[in-house]
């Protein structure tokens, strides 16, 4: 059922920010986005082998929780100090250089791990050094694009789809395809820099304080 879920959100990213992403087929980009790819695979790829996603404790998934609350708390106070409505390509070459694409990187790999959001670790360390939230969210999704394609191909190649089975397939893509635009347009208000991330933030901690009780 990943798979399924993978494509709708993909398929969801690549339509929304159509006209950005056309204006980033670009040598420059392409060199950020590689440099933030290299990490993401090699710790996505680790996590996939050695980590065992079936025995999962509780408390375990509690501690990711709390740091992708942590991680909202922190974008929530970077936004406020560097507010912003919109983004061109220039600002991103200004904003984000190789060293912030890597760092962007290793915590979108270490988002394979249970509990960790990748939209969330992503723009968490973009916000970390005063990138501003557009310019981040269009990043993040921007870079998620080539992880979750190849995530969907290595799927694919292990999934057993029937043709019985394809009805399901085509719901869920296209549940997951809407879910994701409509989080896409609540995200692009929420990074501005004037909403109460916060809010967020303290709903993830609660969330760890249930599962370590349980």
């Amino acid at each position: 059922m990943n798979i399924v879920l993978h494509f709708g959100t993909l398929l969801a990213t690549i339509i929304y920010f159509w006209k950005d992403l056309l204006k980033a087929i670009d040598w420059r980009f392409v060199k950020l986005g590689f440099v933030s790819s290299v990490p993401t695979a090699i710790i996505g790829l680790m996590i996939k082998k050695y980590f065992d996603f079936d025995h999962v404790a509780l408390w375990v998934v509690a501690m990711y929780f709390a740091l992708s609350g942590l991680a909202v708390f922190i974008t929530h106070i970077q936004l406020r100090k560097h507010p912003s409505t919109e983004f061109t390509m220039e600002d991103v070459y200004k904003q984000i250089n190789y060293k912030i694409a890597f760092l962007i990187g290793i915590g979108q790999g270490l988002a394979a791990l249970p509990g960790l959001s990748r939209s969330g670790s992503t723009i968490a360390v973009a916000a970390l050094f005063a990138v501003t939230g557009p310019t981040a969210l269009f990043y993040s999704f921007a870079i998620s694009i080539p992880a979750v394609a190849g995530a969907v191909l290595l799927e694919l190649h292990d999934a057993q789809i029937h043709d019985h089975d394809i009805l399901p397939y085509i719901l869920g893509s296209s549940v997951a395809f809407a879910v994701g635009m409509g989080c896409l347009f609540l995200m692009k208000y929420l990074f501005t820099g004037k909403a109460r991330l916060d809010f967020f933030s303290y709903y993830l901690w609660i969330l760890t304080a249930a599962l370590l009780i349980l």
